[in-house]
Formats: C-alpha cells, structure tokens, sequence
C-alpha cells in the first residue's frame, strides 16, 4: 500500500494544518503525576503537531480538556506552559511541555504503550527516525502547502501563490512521498516500522 493512501486513510481522523515544531519546555519534570489527573492540551487543531499529540491522547484513552489557543496567543496559562508561544503545550499537573514529540514520548511510557516501541531498541529507533522524517522532511513543503490553500484564503483572505503551489506540488513533495512508497514497497509493509500501528504511523498521518 503506497503511503498515500496510507496518509489518506487515517488523515480522516484530523483536520488541515499549520504550524512550526515547538521547543521542549519543562517544569517540576521529577514529580510525578496522578493518573487521573485531567491534562490540559493547549493548541488548535488546525496544527499537525496538536493533532499528533491528540491521536496519541484518544490511542491511549486519556482524557483531557482542550485550550484552543492559537501560537503566539497571549492567554497567561497558555504561556506558563509554552513561553514562546508555540503549540501544543500539555499541563499534567505540575508538569509543562511544549515540544509535540515529547509530549508524546511522555504519554506513551507514562501509560506503559508499545506504541513508543516497548523494549525493542530497534523498533524504538525506527520510530524516532519517521518521527524526525515526518517533522523535518514532510512537514516543511506540507505545511507551504496548507498555508497557501487554507490559511491565507480562509484566516488571511489572501490569494493564494500559485507559482508557490505548483513548485511544492511538482517539486518538494514528490520526492519525500517517493522514499516512503520506497520503504512500504520494498517492505511489503501496511504501516512504516513493521506490521503493527505504531507512534511512527501517528507522526505521518497529521502532515
């Protein structure tokens, strides 16, 4: 299955995107947390990185209360928890974070989920690297792309660049798309670290 329809199939589950990764930010990060904490996930969904954290969050069955705050929003809770500004931003109790990766990486071993990669030092590496794929190589011309096609028209009510559009259709996307197919193809694999969902498949989807 080619990582397209991968991609499509469970980008049903978010919504179209913009934003930029987030530095870590952590406070009091020793003390644990109660489980029945009620946490606090600050950001719109309008962000692949808020929508990854909210697939880990509705995969482990946790619950938690939303905080649309768009980045760079001056809401005083908002900024104790992501003092750049930066989305998402989790409060756990006494703990902030505000790097989606992490947030995630903290929510899975918090739960004691495989979805990290369990004890398995390879699988565990392989995640991490489709994660920083997805961040670094998919997320840059994807996130272009849903500027110039949702942000600027419908937030901005700004023509979108076409020349822009056509470049990172015809010539940005194709060949991180390319790699992917690649790997499931040579792989004979439905999801991208073996044949198990895992984080790695959630880090793609958002994109």
């Amino acid at each position: 299955m080619c990582c397209t329809v991968i991609l499509s199939h469970v980008f049903f589950l978010c919504v179209s995107a913009c934003c930029h990764i987030d530095p870590i930010v952590a406070e009091n990060w020793m003390t644990p947390n109660p489980k029945d904490t009620v946490m606090i996930l600050y950001g719109v969904p309008l962000s692949p990185f808020v929508r990854k954290v909210m697939f880990m969050l509705d995969e482990l069955d946790i619950a938690f209360e939303q905080n649309n705050v768009p980045p760079a929003s001056d809401d005083p809770e908002f900024r104790a928890v992501s003092p750049l500004g930066r989305i998402p931003g989790l409060a756990d109790g006494n703990l902030k974070l505000s790097d989606s990766s992490a947030i995630c990486h903290y929510l899975a071993m918090r739960h004691d989920s495989a979805l990290m990669g369990g004890d398995d030092p390879v699988r565990f590496a392989r995640i991490i690297g489709f994660d920083k794929y997805a961040d670094e190589d998919l997320a840059p011309p994807g996130l272009q792309l849903l500027v110039e096609r949702v942000v600027k028209p419908l937030r901005f009510k700004q023509a979108s660049d076409e020349s822009l559009v056509e470049e990172i259709v015809g010539e940005k996307l194709p060949p991180v798309f390319d790699v992917l197919d690649r790997h499931l193809a040579e792989n004979e694999r439905t999801w991208f670290v073996d044949e198990t969902f895992c984080y790695a498949d959630m880090a793609m989807a958002p994109i």
